[in-house]
């Protein structure tokens, strides 16, 4: 009985370990694509500027 409890303890432990280790690998994967989204945006945004401003 004691050894039941014990196994699934370390299981569950295991799982949470496992989706830990998932999301900050997602969110290291993730993030440099949003930063280069912004950069994109944010540049787009300076070159419509840049044309209006020449009009």
């Amino acid at each position: 009985m004691e050894l039941t409890f014990f196994v699934v303890i370390a299981f569950l432990g295991i799982v949470v370990a496992v989706v830990g280790v998932v999301k900050v690998f997602s969110r290291r994967v993730t993030e440099p694509r949003r930063d280069l989204e912004e950069k994109v945006e944010r540049l787009e945004k300076e070159i419509q500027d840049l044309k209006n401003h020449k009009r």
